[in-house]
C-alpha cells in the first residue's frame, strides 16, 4: 500500500514538474501592460506558433507621478528550444495580448524586430506589450449574415417583379371587362325591375281568380257525380243511349281535369297565367 502511494505520489509530481516547467532552464523576462483582464499564472506565450514559456506572476504598479495603476508580468521563457537549439529574443521583441474568439485564453504572442542584429534580451530585462482581440469569426458571420440577406433581397425583388407583372395582368383584364360586366348587370338590372313589376299586378290577382277555380272545380265534381248517377239510371232505362251520355260525361271529367291541372301550374308559377299552360294528356290522348 505505502509503495502504490509512493507511485501515484512520484507521478503527480511528475507531471507538475512538465505542466509547469520545473527542471527547465528558463529566464524571467517582465512585460508592461495597461490592463491585467484575462492573464493569470500560466498563462501560454508562444514564439511564431511555438509553446516557450508560461506567466509566473502579475504584479501591479502605481505611478509615483500621476498614481496611474498598469502592471509588470514576469514571462519565464525557456533558454532552448525542445531539440536543445538556444532561444534568443533579441531586442525590440514585442509581446502581443492575444485571443482568437471571446470564449479562447488568451495567449502571450512574441513578435521580434527586424533588426537582426541586435544584442539578445537578458535576464530581468522589461518589454513593451500590446492587445489584439481578433474579430476575424465575426467578421466571417457577419459576410455570411450579409450574403444571405443579400440573397434575400434578391428572391424579394424577384417576387415583387412577379406580383406587379400579374397585378399589371390583372388590371389589363379588368380594365377589358369591365365595360361588358357593367352593361350585362344593367340588363339584369332592368330584367328584374321589369320582371318584379309584372309580378306586382299579378299578385293581387292570384288570390281571387285561384279561389275562383277552385270553386268552378268544386262545382264540376258534384256536377259529375250527379251525371254518374243519372248515366247508370240512364244505362239501366236505355242502352241505345249510353255511348253518348259515356261521352258527354267524358268531356266534362277532361275539362275538370283541364281546369284542376291549369290552377295547379298557376299557383305554382303565376306567370304562366300569363305565358300559357301546356294542357294534360286525356283520355282521347293515350287513345282510350
Amino acid at each position: 500500500m505505502g509503495l502504490f502511494v509512493l507511485i501515484m505520489l512520484g507521478i503527480m509530481l511528475g507531471t507538475l514538474g512538465i505542466t509547469s516547467g520545473i527542471g527547465k532552464d528558463r529566464q524571467s523576462i517582465y512585460m508592461l501592460t495597461g490592463t491585467a483582464q484575462g492573464l493569470t499564472e500560466d498563462t501560454k506565450i508562444l514564439l511564431q506558433g511555438l509553446e516557450v514559456g508560461r506567466v509566473n506572476q502579475v504584479n501591479p504598479v502605481i505611478d509615483s507621478t500621476n498614481g496611474a495603476l498598469s502592471f509588470v508580468v514576469e514571462l519565464r521563457i525557456d533558454r532552448k528550444f525542445p531539440d536543445g537549439t538556444p532561444l534568443t529574443l533579441r531586442r525590440g521583441t514585442k509581446a502581443v495580448v492575444d485571443q482568437s474568439t471571446p470564449i479562447a485564453p488568451l495567449v502571450i504572442r512574441l513578435e521580434q524586430g527586424d533588426e537582426t542584429h541586435a544584442p539578445p534580451l537578458a535576464q530581468g530585462d522589461t518589454i513593451r506589450s500590446s492587445r489584439r482581440i481578433s474579430l476575424d469569426f465575426l467578421a466571417g458571420a457577419a459576410q455570411d449574415l450579409s450574403n444571405e440577406v443579400l440573397t434575400t433581397l434578391k428572391e424579394s425583388q424577384k417576387l415583387i417583379n412577379e406580383t406587379s407583372r400579374v397585378l399589371a395582368s390583372t388590371n389589363t383584364i379588368l380594365e377589358k371587362t369591365s365595360p361588358r360586366v357593367l352593361a350585362l348587370l344593367e340588363q339584369v338590372s332592368g330584367q328584374l325591375e321589369r320582371t318584379d313589376r309584372v309580378l306586382q299586378d299579378i299578385e293581387p290577382r292570384v288570390g281571387p281568380m285561384q279561389d275562383s277555380i277552385m270553386a268552378v272545380i268544386s262545382d264540376a265534381r258534384r256536377v259529375i257525380v250527379r251525371l254518374d248517377e243519372l248515366a247508370n239510371t240512364a244505362n239501366n232505362m236505355a242502352v241505345e243511349n249510353r255511348d253518348e251520355i259515356r261521352e258527354t260525361i267524358r268531356r266534362l271529367r277532361n275539362s275538370a281535369i283541364m281546369l284542376e291541372h291549369f290552377t295547379d301550374q298557376v299557383s305554382r308559377r303565376p306567370l304562366r297565367f300569363l305565358t300559357g299552360v301546356r294542357p294534360p294528356k286525356l283520355e282521347s290522348d293515350t287513345g282510350k
